[in-house]
């Protein structure tokens, strides 16, 4: 395993998969509470963020793949989409950067 492989197994173990789907869970509890255009662009930001440290986390590592869909991440993805595909935002990318 290379030393990026490592790292990625020590994050693993560290259960940052989880800790980032928690701050999701919260980010969307809080963002249906107050579903205005402005927090919807910061949100979506917030959700660029989180989708790319979860996308690093997760590649080639099984263990991490297997919590993130143990742990509601497909459902949080899917929400995801659902939201920012609906909130206009400044960056016509912001769909693009959290499906890749």
């Amino acid at each position: 395993c290379s030393s990026s492989c490592e790292r990625k197994n020590t994050v693993g173990r560290m259960k940052l998969v989880e800790a980032i789907l928690d701050i999701l869970k919260l980010s969307f509890k809080l963002f249906k509470q107050s579903p205005h255009e402005t927090e919807g662009m910061e949100f979506c930001s917030l959700l660029v963020e989180a989708w790319s440290t979860l996308w690093n986390a997760t590649d080639e590592q099984p263990d991490s793949c297997d919590r993130f869909v143990t742990n509601g991440g497909l459902e949080f993805y899917l929400e995801s989409y659902h939201v920012c595909s609906q909130v206009t935002t400044d960056d016509p990318l912001v769909m693009h950067r959290i499906v890749t």
